[in-house]
């Protein structure tokens, strides 16, 4: 029986930017640490922060070390500057 591979997807709002550096740095641990691999996209409707969302087939505890883990490197891949707006 097929079990598709674990995949992360991070739904980022719109008006967010992206590390290219710190998004390959979290497809690289999914893939070395879980065999999983990334995928981004952008929002269509407002968000508050960036959204991963987990699928596939993960083994017994692997996706709540996956969880922490990406919760951890998302400020390092993906950024706003609403913070600047709101200080002028």
């Amino acid at each position: 029986m097929y079990a598709p591979r674990p995949s992360v997807l991070v739904i980022v709002p719109g008006d967010w930017d992206t590390v290219p550096e710190g998004v390959q740095e979290l497809k690289q641990y999914l893939a070395d640490e879980f065999g999983a691999n990334l995928r981004v996209r952008k929002a269509m409707t407002p968000m508050k922060r960036p959204t991963p969302l987990f699928t596939g087939d993960w083994e017994s505890g692997q996706r709540r070390a996956a969880s922490r883990a990406v919760r951890s490197l998302l400020p390092q891949a993906f950024y706003t500057l609403d913070w600047l707006e709101e200080t002028q």
